[in-house]
This record gives structure tokens, C-alpha cells and sequence, in this order.
């Protein structure tokens, strides 16, 4: 008889759409204070072994143990056999497969394994084939996001142009950077803090109508405030 033997990595990828590195909440229609948050993102469901199925058998076996994964780490072996996954009885290794695609990073599995004349249960959370860290605009409206600088935009609807005024003094390099409600980049400019009273006129005649985001950074201080563009 023909013995099929299929190396599958055990690593399935839960799909998420992510879109680029940005992800915008979608309650800052009132918001008057944005700020960037970033986290990391796990996905893609990892015991971490590889398998094959097993000839005239319903099981699986382990035929591979990935380095550092929860598998390594609680101490499946190679050569194990996967009985069951939660309970539930392993047929060959599309049915684990199948199996593990349902959960998500960090849930907790049972895994059922003979070894040799013994049969032993490990508990583990599942480990992520990926993770990404991502950045979010959140609202702060609670939040005093920044001390030292205070920013004023204008007009409340902005036709041909923005202006930033500011009444205390800002010096050194100002970076400003403004994005779409996509976190698509839409314009950067660069300016200098003469120790003055800062102020400065964005031209926005060819930005679309809707709601922008804008990001100045002086030194270590940031501030972040929505716009409209009528």
C-alpha cells in the first residue's frame, strides 16, 4: 500500500483585513483631539508542529516540533499521535486543520496524544503564525494630549485654506503631516519656529471634500486634531 505522508504545517492564518499600517476608529465624527495609539495584532492560529496522517488510521501524527512554539513549549514530541482536539476525535490532518482554523490566537486547546501505551492532555493557549503592530487614531478628548502646545485651526471648515496659529513660542523644526480618514498620507510640510508667536497658512484647494487628520510634530511633543474640508 501506497503510504501517503503529507508534511502540513500546523500554522493557519485567521484572514484579517488590515489597510496599510493604519486603522482609524470610526467614532471620531465628534472628536476634537485624535491621537495615535498603536498595538500589536496577532493572527493566524499556531499549535506549532507539523503532521502527517497515518496509514489505515483516523489519527495524526507529529512529525515535526517548531522551535519556540506552544507545542515545543509544553512539551508535545515528535512521534506523538493527535487523537483528539478539544474533545473532538482527529480523523487525518485536514480535520485538525479544520479544527484549529476555528480559533484565534491565545485561545486555550485541549490536545489528546498517544504516546507509546500512554495517553496524556496538554492545556495550552495557541500561539500567532503572525503579528503586526499597527497605529490607530483614537479619540483623546479626555486625554490632555500635549502641554506645551497649543495649536488653533481655522476656519472650522476649511475651503481654499488652513491656518494654524499658535500664541506661545514653538522653535525648532515643525513637521506636519496630514492624512485622509483611510490614513492615506495627503500632504507633508516641513517649517521652522522662529521663537515667535507660530503661524502658518496651508494651502488645501486640491483636497477632496470630507474629514482630514492633522499631525504636527515639534521635538518630542506631538498634536494631532481633526478638519473638514467643505
Amino acid at each position: 500500500m501506497t503510504t501517503i505522508f503529507t508534511q502540513i504545517n500546523l500554522l493557519i492564518i485567521v484572514c484579517m483585513t488590515l489597510i496599510g499600517s493604519s486603522v482609524y476608529a470610526q467614532t471620531l465624527k465628534d472628536c476634537q483631539h485624535p491621537c495615535e495609539k498603536t498595538r500589536t495584532i496577532k493572527y493566524g492560529a499556531f499549535i506549532g508542529v507539523k503532521i502527517s496522517d497515518i496509514p489505515n488510521s483516523k489519527y495524526v501524527q507529529v512529525i515535526e516540533i517548531i522551535p519556540n512554539s506552544a507545542a515545543y513549549t509544553f512539551g508535545i514530541k515528535i512521534n506523538d499521535t493527535i487523537t483528539h482536539i478539544n474533545g473532538i476525535e482527529m480523523k487525518n490532518t485536514i480535520h485538525l486543520l479544520s479544527e484549529i482554523a476555528k480559533q484565534q490566537p491565545g485561545n486555550e486547546v485541549s490536545v489528546s496524544i498517544k504516546r507509546e501505551s500512554s495517553t496524556l492532555e496538554f492545556n495550552f493557549p495557541l500561539g500567532a503564525q503572525y503579528s503586526k503592530t499597527i497605529t490607530e487614531i483614537e479619540c483623546c478628548d479626555t486625554i490632555q494630549i500635549i502641554d506645551d502646545i497649543d495649536i488653533a485651526l481655522s476656519p472650522n471648515s476649511v475651503s481654499d485654506y488652513l491656518l494654524l496659529q499658535s500664541s506661545k513660542h514653538i522653535d525648532g523644526e515643525i513637521i506636519i503631516e496630514i492624512t485622509d480618514h483611510k490614513g492615506t498620507k495627503i500632504h507633508t510640510e516641513k517649517s521652522i519656529g522662529n521663537k515667535g508667536a507660530f503661524f502658518l497658512k496651508l494651502d488645501t484647494r486640491n483636497f477632496k471634500k470630507g474629514n482630514y487628520f492633522l499631525k504636527m510634530d515639534v521635538g518630542k511633543s506631538q498634536y494631532v486634531k481633526r478638519f473638514a474640508k467643505q
